[in-house]
């Protein structure tokens, strides 16, 4: 959206994803059904079948304007499940994915994130202010949301430290966020660094907890 932020544009966009969200359910689910849903579909074209799609839904999604990325996306959500051909094709799928795609993605943002962009106190001052807030409000309404459920304070604070860890997840959206021009170079590397600490500081984190609960634990049991 950030190439045609007119009203109109914005319209138009929004128009378009909803026609291609109806097409993808409405007309690509059953025709996958049909295609993929028997047991005699030879498996050596699942692949083929699967990675056009791939590849047609991330075109109409960038034609669209938005990011490439929610075509294949979508497509994921309304493929349907459980025939034996689609299934082997997801399990190879999910190995390409993992062995092949996942370390040059995380590579490709290791050379997105520019420390030196950070050249100054002024910078890594609101480097700072940003890793202790996303810290502060993820661990602290993870742990006081546990804690109003009636966990006891270990395993709250256990929850909160295990769901302060960033992901894949936080990676897509940030490299989404730069390539959309939303985010600088300077803050996709001052949200980088958060991502980082916070996921370093997890295992720590959990192994503290444990030893300053240990001690009540021995004196309980």
């Amino acid at each position: 959206m950030a190439e045609d932020s007119s009203p109109f544009g914005v319209v138009r966009i929004l128009a378009l994803t909803a026609l291609l969200c109806a097409l993808l359910r409405f007309v690509v689910r059953p025709l996958l059904e049909r295609v993929l849903g028997g047991s005699a579909f030879p498996r050596g074209a699942v692949l083929p079948v699967l990675f056009s799609g791939i590849l047609l839904s991330a075109l109409a999604t960038d034609e669209i304007g938005i990011h490439a990325i929610f075509g294949p996306f979508l497509l994921g959500a309304v493929t349907p499940r459980g025939s034996a051909p689609l299934e082997w094709g997801m399990g190879r799928l999910r190995s390409v994915t993992e062995s092949l795609l996942l370390p040059p993605f995380f590579v490709f943002s290791g050379l997105r994130t520019s420390i030196g962009l950070l050249g100054d106190w002024r910078s890594w001052l609101w480097c700072l202010a940003i890793v202790m807030t996303a810290m502060a409000a993820k661990w602290g309404s993870s742990t006081f949301a546990a804690r109003g459920c009636g966990m006891g304070w270990e395993d709250s604070l256990s929850i909160g430290a295990l769901m302060n860890r960033r992901g894949l997840t936080e990676l897509v959206v940030l490299n989404i966020g730069l390539d959309l021009g939303v985010v600088t170079p300077t803050v996709f590397t001052m949200f980088v660094v958060m991502a980082l600490i916070s996921t370093l500081l997890t295992a720590p984190t959990l192994s503290l907890i444990g030893r300053l609960f240990a001690g009540p634990r021995a004196h309980r049991s």
